[in-house]
């Protein structure tokens, strides 16, 4: 059982590791990724009421939705998303005191809410993102100093937001983006900031230039993307070295485009320089839908049928992809 245990970390923490530095994911990635779930099975049955091994069998099942979303299987990774959480719940009730056990509940909350957004189950994604949020807001009450719970409550209060505004719930939608941008926003504009701070400050523009363009406040939505347009400038280079990936520049042209009609990298040395290459494999339902819209604002046609019909076929129901 030791050296079952010992292999089963072995082979995980390879496979975990490419899949932790964006590999593409491909068919071997999955195979990698089934026969480590079911390695972890086998030890947790050699190790029977083992709260670690419990706990690294959770990390596996995790680690697959992760890779599934990856290939965009959606179903699949529902599946993993489910087991997952179910887990980490029983693990935190062994040990209700457990900090780091809370954390991992809120966590698998907060993906398998992000998984049926892309699913399209909008009132089911936001129970869960309401229960990761509960537990999120617990940890940062406890220990307000943590740069990590100030982070994640940040990014869930941004990702429940965009639940909010799909169920077209937009004062609770801005009362949670006013929330996450009062931990990030005076912190992202520092030199000192991470990455994480910075990506999180751009997708709170975002999600609040949206609002505006839902709410048909043209005016607020222009100031809210030329925001977005100057952090992009402020963030890249020089010091700060931050380098955006593709779906925020891909986000900030689409929202110019539904606001004015005109792609702004038509108009913008900075976007165009910064345009990544788009023909490529997509490793993800983002990724997909983000050459999608690429492809639209480039005029091509063709380009956004494969893009769209890949998402289509694959169950992918996010209402911002149905919108488009």
């Amino acid at each position: 059982p030791t050296w079952l245990l010992e292999y089963s970390y072995a082979s995980s923490n390879l496979t975990n590791y490419r899949i932790d530095r964006n590999e593409p994911v491909d068919a071997a990635m999955l195979a990698d990724i089934e026969r480590n779930v079911a390695l972890a099975g086998r030890a947790l049955e050699a190790w029977e009421g083992d709260p670690d091994v419990l706990g690294h069998y959770g990390n596996e099942l995790a680690w697959g939705a992760d890779a599934q979303a990856g290939a965009c299987n959606l179903e699949a990774a529902r599946r993993s998303r489910l087991a997952a959480l179910s887990v980490a719940e029983q693990l935190a009730e062994q040990q209700p005191g457990s900090r780091s056990l809370m954390l991992d509940v809120a966590y698998r909350h907060g993906g398998l809410a992000g998984l049926l957004l892309d699913l399209g189950e909008v009132e089911l994604a936001m129970t869960h993102f309401d229960d990761a949020l509960e537990l999120l807001r617990a940890l940062f009450a406890r220990d307000p100093s943590s740069a990590r719970y100030r982070q994640d409550l940040a990014f869930y209060l941004g990702r429940a937001a965009q639940a909010r505004r799909h169920a077209g719930e937009y004062p609770a939608a801005s009362r949670f983006l006013d929330e996450a941008m009062a931990f990030v926003g005076p912190t992202a504009l520092e030199e000192t900031a991470t990455e994480i701070d910075r990506d999180h400050y751009l997708s709170l523009l975002e999600e609040q230039a949206r609002i505006a363009l839902a709410r048909e406040d043209r005016a607020l939505a222009s100031d809210l993307l030329e925001a977005h347009r100057q952090a992009l400038d402020r963030f890249t280079g020089g010091e700060l070295d931050y380098q955006p990936n593709f779906r925020r520049l891909i986000n900030h042209r689409y929202l110019g485009w539904q606001l004015t009609g005109t792609d702004p990298a038509t108009l913008d040395a900075f976007l165009v320089s910064r345009m990544p290459r788009m023909d490529g494999p997509f490793r993800g339902c983002d990724d997909a839908f983000a050459g999608a819209r690429h492809a639209l604002l480039t005029g091509d046609a063709a380009g956004v049928e494969v893009q769209t019909d890949y998402l289509s076929e694959a169950g992918y129901r996010d209402p911002d992809f149905i919108a488009f």
